[in-house]
């Protein structure tokens, strides 16, 4: 959940952009859990109002990777918007770089 969701119960469309970055990062890990090694929401809201972020995936891309970091970006005012993020993905897609590094078969 965001820092200004969790701090002060601001919920905007920046909010949203954090929770697409957590979904990325669901597509990028293949499902892992987000925070998994968390047990506490309090622990959650203390590590993500420290700054602590989603490390990331074992074979993403690294400006996948940034991609993502980048809509968790605090304070939320520096966010991508959807422009931004359309932007990226179509130049990810003429390079035809995808979310993940080397062979995806094990």
């Amino acid at each position: 959940m965001p820092v200004e969701c969790l701090t002060r119960g601001i919920f905007t469309f920046e909010s949203d952009i954090w929770s697409f970055g957590v979904f990325l990062w669901e597509l990028a890990s293949l499902g892992e859990p987000p925070f998994a090694d968390v047990d506490s929401s309090n622990e959650l809201i203390r590590r993500i109002t420290n700054g602590e972020r989603l490390r990331k995936p074992a074979r993403c891309q690294p400006r996948f990777y940034e991609l993502m970091s980048e809509c968790w970006s605090s304070p939320f005012e520096l966010r991508p918007g959807t422009d931004d993020l359309l932007e990226e993905f179509n130049n990810m897609i003429r390079k035809r770089q995808g979310p993940f590094t080397g062979n995806m078969q094990q």
